[in-house]
């Protein structure tokens, strides 16, 4: 970058910073929406909060297949390469439990958006934006947004309303209740309150996710009457634990959580270093206990992308990622269902040979 350039960026980042100071509500500034393209009762408080605990699903006449999508950021676009293959293969999903990234994919494709749309959403960049704002996303203006943040007392940079507005737009034209979408799907948030998780099976889709999204110091806490809700990823990212609660016959985990590989002191020597690496640390033991719980984990090599990546590249290599995992788990899943007496065939209640349409009626166009 020349001398000229980053003066440039200098000068922009002070009249940001004089901006955000002076400006009351710019930190928290929501996204438009017109009143006609939202739900009529659209609120983060339209949300069914309940403790974990067992769900009563309601019989299907066959054994019952959970499908558990991890958080990871940007990662996640790894669920829909999953997603793609378990449905190309005739594999039945009954009910899908998400956190964060997890929760978003998970959530959008029980309410039946079609695959495509939301990996074209993810590779224009469009999710991405709607969830943290510029200030978020750019390295020259997060650490002042941050210092803004500090200054002003805020417990983080934008508000959950924000991307939850954004999803209710686009889950216009399908299934914008949780309780109404198929298949079944639970989002995971935690309490800070309390310090206890809680799973969301009623009430706005669009604002379930953004409250399992919810990931500090990017997304202030979502305040209830029941407490202030965060990410559902810190104390379960791979929610197989939630997905138990279905009462399934097969639990099948997806983690896109990053590989712990070794690194040098010179990346250890800061601040953010060393949080990045504890983050890290921390999150592969959660997922690896958890992941633990499933009957299958499926795990794609994300390793190299980052939670906050903005390269349309990551996301085509997070795909593929999900795609090469599931495929290379399609043996064991097979073998789960033929212990439960079921094939990609039966499990539709399908006569032999004829190929199912997918894990969910066929879905809308573009």
């Amino acid at each position: 970058m020349s001398m000229t350039s980053k003066m440039k960026a200098l000068w922009i980042s002070l009249l940001l910073l004089t901006a955000m100071v002076n400006a009351p509500n710019c930190l928290a500034k929501e996204s438009s929406a017109s009143s006609s393209t939202l739900s009529p009762a659209f609120s983060l408080d339209d949300v069914g909060m309940t403790p974990w605990g067992p769900i009563a699903p309601g019989s299907i006449g066959r054994p019952r297949v959970a499908l558990a999508l991890g958080g990871g950021g940007l990662r996640g676009a790894a669920h829909v390469g999953v997603l793609r293959v378990l449905r190309r293969e005739g594999i039945p999903i009954d009910c899908i439990t998400g956190c964060s990234i997890g929760s978003v994919v998970g959530g959008l494709y029980c309410a039946g958006m079609p695959l495509e749309t939301i990996e074209a959403k993810l590779l224009s960049g469009q999710i991405q934006r709607a969830y943290a704002p510029i200030w978020v996303r750019s390295p020259l203006l997060q650490p002042i947004a941050l210092a803004v943040a500090t200054i002003r007392r805020q417990p983080g940079l934008s508000n959950a309303s924000r991307f939850a507005k954004y999803l209710d737009k686009q889950l216009a034209p399908y299934n914008r209740r949780v309780e109404n979408v198929n298949p079944r799907f639970c989002a995971l948030a935690n309490n800070l309150i309390d310090g206890q998780p809680y799973q969301m099976l009623t009430g706005n889709l669009a604002s379930a996710i953004a409250v399992s999204s919810a990931l500090p110091p990017v997304i202030k806490p979502v305040h209830t009457e029941l407490g202030d809700f965060i990410d559902g990823g810190l104390r379960a990212n791979v929610p197989t634990t939630a997905a138990r609660n279905f009462d399934p016959a097969i639990v099948i985990g997806v983690s896109v959580t990053q590989n712990i590989q070794p690194t040098t002191h010179k990346k250890v020597r800061t601040i953010k270093g060393v949080a990045d690496r504890m983050t890290v640390m921390g999150a592969s033991v959660i997922d690896t206990y958890h992941s633990q719980l499933a009957d299958i984990t499926i795990g794609p090599d994300c390793n190299g992308i980052s939670i906050f990546s903005t390269k349309r590249s990551d996301v085509v290599k997070a795909i593929q990622a999900g795609e090469c995992a599931a495929e290379a788990a399609l043996p064991a899943i097979r073998r789960q269902l033929q212990k439960h007496g079921m094939t990609p065939a039966n499990a539709y209640n399908l006569p032999a040979g004829v190929r199912p349409i997918g894990v969910v009626p066929a879905p809308n166009p573009l």
